[in-house]
């Protein structure tokens, strides 16, 4: 059944920057894996500091923290983060994952247009098994190519397991993608904690 609408956990504190997001002059995100990417960025904010402007990509929720309830080993699918593209170019997302997820196994991740359906929120099971009449599953697509036209609204819906009793948490996600003037990171703040039912939400990871 539904996982209901997530709470806010009582031990949340709001992130020291909501987002980040660094270009990475020349290199294309899909042909090196996620770890060449990761040190990539690091070695350019290091020595050259993100971009000056803003970046195309932002989140629509600030940073702080989510807790839902679930039996272990249990599949879960999480649809509650939108992302706009404030540029005047077209996003091309390249992947999406979590950041270091901690028991909790990404099962698979889609996008969805946000123009006139209501989000998806927490439902039980990967792929969902009870839509509540919503559209944004029907229109889902995959990560890697999906192009966002400026002024234009994305859903990112995760599917993810819980992989131990105690309960999982993750601070957030990564979304990598490429628009005609470089490749892009954006880290996302709005961590997700998963607890056992019945059980206290884990500590916010920060």
């Amino acid at each position: 059944g539904t996982l209901g609408h997530p709470s806010r956990s009582p031990d949340s504190r709001r992130f020291l920057r909501p987002e980040i997001a660094c270009t990475v002059p020349g290199m294309r995100i899909s042909r090196v894996p996620p770890w060449v990417l990761a040190l990539a960025v690091a070695m350019a904010t290091m020595l050259a500091g993100c971009s000056a402007g803003p970046a195309p990509l932002s989140a629509a929720r600030p940073g702080d923290a989510v807790c839902y309830a679930s039996s272990p080993h249990a599949k879960m699918t999480y649809g509650i983060e939108d992302f706009t593209n404030h540029s005047r170019q077209t996003v091309v997302f390249d992947q999406v994952g979590l950041r270091v997820p901690l028991h909790l196994k990404v099962l698979g991740a889609y996008l969805s247009p946000r123009d006139r359906s209501a989000q998806i929120g927490a439902l039980s099971g990967w792929p969902p098994r009870q839509l509540g009449g919503l559209t944004d599953w029907a229109r889902r697509r995959p990560v890697r190519g999906y192009r966002l036209r400026p002024g234009a609204t994305a859903e990112v819906i995760l599917g993810f397991q819980l992989t131990a009793p105690s309960g999982g948490r993750s601070p957030g996600m990564l979304i990598w993608y490429h628009t005609s003037d470089g490749s892009y990171v954006l880290r996302d703040d709005l961590a997700i904690l998963v607890a056992r039912v019945g059980g206290a939400c884990p500590n916010s990871p920060g």
